[in-house]
């Protein structure tokens, strides 16, 4: 006899021991066919027998081992699970039950019989039914990946989303954001996002770690996800921000004081724009003193006059004792490109001076003065005087 035959005899024998002093469902469990033994669960229940349905659950599994998946036995285990309150079981056999729940939600093929053990686990859910919960979203995220276009998602993984909002570890939250970074689920990626958010805050390491190893283009993905969530915490999406502008940073002051590339400076601009939104006054200084990489940037044709004009007013929004005065020296240099008839952008002026009024750093006055002397459109020398008019002084 094979050894899972003889734990299936042993648990049998278990059964059979206890014959004597037997209540009639036990005698039907022991003599009858399935739909007796189906029967024999329905009428513990009804007695509050947790403990015999304990062991037909085990008795379920443990032939599951031997011969397989069997529709019959599928129901079987399903009545077991369905009529098992797990809270009221003693420790040792608590932990015993989790146990076969678990290797039933692995082993068994049947959905009814995993979507049953998931409604168990939603209200009792030990770190091994997790773990298997885990494994599962990840196994099923991962063929959807290597089956590009397919985008479904079944009703199994949509009720194991909602366990791991509830319930989920950082594990969880890697495994969900990956496979929203991945687009995979891409038409359910309010649910996927709705699901990680809860566990972003206490997995503000991992979050990091995939951003550090990504590149560009994922990079710009991270932000993507991470700016759009509001159940994402502040802090975490301000560290983002903060690692992505000095990393930005750093690389465009290693080439020829520009971004390498428009994704580049792209991802830039967005890393100020999640900055400002967040008010992550940390990174004030650096977005600060990078404005020159920006403009040359901008000069060189590496970001487009919206995504520059945006810059402008995302920066004042998280500003520093120098921005002022960047963005003062930066008017004077278009007031000069004005003044030799190479005309600037009109609405680049516009945002750099609704910028200045935004500030009221007087250290604009002498700047914001020249506007209102030089031959821009009126709305330009308008929005100047305005500006004036909110210097702090």
């Amino acid at each position: 006899m094979t050894t899972k035959a003889c734990i299936a005899s042993a648990l049998v024998c278990s059964l059979i021991c206890s014959v004597l002093c037997a209540s009639p469902y036990r005698k039907k469990f022991l003599k009858g066919n399935i739909a007796d033994k189906i029967q024999a669960v329905k009428e513990a229940a009804a007695s509050s027998d947790n403990i015999f349905i304990g062991e037909a659950l085990d008795f379920a599994v443990a032939t599951h081992d031997e011969i397989g998946d069997d529709r019959d036995l599928d129901q079987l285990l399903e009545s077991s699970i369905r009529f098992l309150d797990i809270k009221v079981l003693p420790p040792d056999k608590k932990e015993k039950a989790s146990r076969n729940l678990e290797k039933a939600f692995r082993t068994f093929s049947s959905q009814s019989v995993r979507s049953a053990v998931l409604d168990m686990f939603a209200a009792d859910l030990s770190p091994g039914n997790l773990e298997a919960v885990n494994a599962f979203v990840a196994a099923r995220a991962q063929e959807e990946a290597d089956n590009p276009g397919k985008d479904t998602m079944d009703p199994l993984v949509e009720k194991s989303l909602g366990i791991l909002q509830e319930h989920g570890n950082r594990v969880s939250f890697n495994i969900m954001f990956i496979a929203d970074l991945m687009d995979v689920w891409s038409s359910h990626r309010k649910l996927l996002e709705d699901s990680f958010a809860p566990l972003a805050a206490g997995a503000e390491n991992e979050i990091l770690k995939i951003t550090d190893s990504a590149g560009t283009a994922q990079r710009l993905k991270i932000l993507s996800i991470i700016a759009s969530n509001a159940g994402i915490p502040k802090k975490i999406k301000g560290k983002v921000a903060e690692k992505l502008l000095s990393d930005q940073i750093n690389s465009a002051r290693d080439e020829k004081g520009v971004f390498a590339s428009k994704e580049d400076a792209l991802l830039y601009a967005r890393s100020v724009s999640l900055a400002a939104s967040c008010r992550w006054t940390r990174s004030a200084q650096d977005i600060a003193d990078s404005f020159a990489i920006a403009s040359k940037s901008y000069a060189w044709g590496l970001l487009d006059t919206d995504c520059f004009c945006t810059l402008i007013a995302d920066m004042a929004q998280v500003s520093c004792p120098d921005t002022g005065r960047f963005l003062s020296h930066y008017l004077d240099s278009l007031n000069n490109d004005m003044k030799s008839g190479a005309v600037p952008e009109e609405a680049v002026v516009l945002s750099v001076i609704k910028a200045l009024g935004g500030l009221g750093d007087k250290a604009a006055f002498d700047y914001l003065l020249s506007v209102t002397y030089l031959d821009y459109p009126s709305d330009v020398t308008d929005a100047a005087r305005l500006a004036l008019a909110k210097l702090k002084w």
